[in-house]
């Protein structure tokens, strides 16, 4: 997830391939956040070479951003815009346990599970922004 220095994601990659360069301004970007796992580990590095500010999520942090986004649908106020990659993403995603707790699977996920995980890291991290700061706008 990218954001600006307002606490918005609007930029991202200009196309799918993982070696894209980032669209938009760099100076506008706040944060990239990223869990540390695999391939990411070499991006993030790449990143942060690149002179961006890079956030490395562990699996603890994994751990707590499911259980928010459990929290968040419980209490009915987690929306989204229903497209078509997110719903197919979701429909396919496993949980594995974590001591008492649980994050995605990648492995047993039959969906983009990587999809998925980027939601809800963006999601817990986008909720650390101060309530006054705006509204909150996760892409």
């Amino acid at each position: 997830m990218i954001l600006d220095a307002a606490g918005n994601a609007p930029l991202g990659f200009d196309d799918e391939r993982a070696d894209a360069p980032i669209g938009g301004k760099l100076d506008d970007v706040r944060e990239i956040v990223a869990d540390d796992y695999g391939g990411n580990r070499a991006m993030l590095r790449a990143l942060a070479e690149a002179g961006l500010t890079v956030r490395a999520v562990s699996g603890a942090e994994h751990v707590a951003a499911c259980s928010k986004l459990l929290d968040l649908v419980a209490e009915r106020s987690f929306r989204h815009l229903a497209q078509l990659e997110l719903l197919a993403a979701l429909r396919g995603a496993k949980a594995k346990p974590v001591g008492d707790a649980w994050c995605w699977s990648r492995k047993a996920s039959s969906g983009d599970a990587a999809l998925v995980v980027a939601m809800t890291l963006a999601l817990a991290v986008g909720s650390e922004i101060p309530v006054g700061g705006g509204e909150i706008h996760i892409y």
